[in-house]
């Protein structure tokens, strides 16, 4: 089992956008589990085209990153991996409308949690970057 122990925000953004509708991810991928190969379906992704950037706060360091996206560029996430309420203001929209979109950028610290003699301890953590859509709706 994982545990989180600490959670940093990296960045945080505010943008109007234009819904560009649903695309088909470029490829099907395949991993790697114990010895074989599993393939996974491409994903369906919801493209926003940033028209104007409101707000963003994040570090020097992180602009010049892939938290930032500027003017002109796209923001893409997987609705089924987003909260019900933004699932539910997608459901909403149609290509072509301008909507108002948040996102936020956080690294999270995880660690595996095992049981030796009885004793829980704690292994090497592990960082990842997390992104959750924070705000959408439509721009008036």
């Amino acid at each position: 089992a994982m545990a989180e122990v600490a959670r940093a925000l990296l960045a945080r953004q505010l943008a109007i956008a234009t819904y560009r509708g649903l695309e088909r991810g470029r490829v099907d991928r395949e991993f790697a589990f114990g010895r074989g190969w599993y393939a996974l379906p491409a994903k369906d992704w919801a493209t926003f085209e940033v028209v104007d950037v409101l707000e963003y706060v994040g570090e020097e360091r992180h602009q010049r990153q892939i938290y930032k996206v500027d003017v002109g560029r796209r923001f893409c996430l997987v609705p089924g991996e987003e909260s019900a309420k933004v699932q539910q203001a997608l459901a909403g929209l149609a290509a072509g409308d301008r909507v108002k979109i948040g996102w936020k950028h956080e690294e999270v610290t995880m660690v595996a949690l095992s049981r030796i003699r009885r004793r829980r301890h704690h292994t090497c953590p592990i960082k990842e970057c997390e992104r959750a859509v924070t705000l959408l709706e439509k721009a008036a």
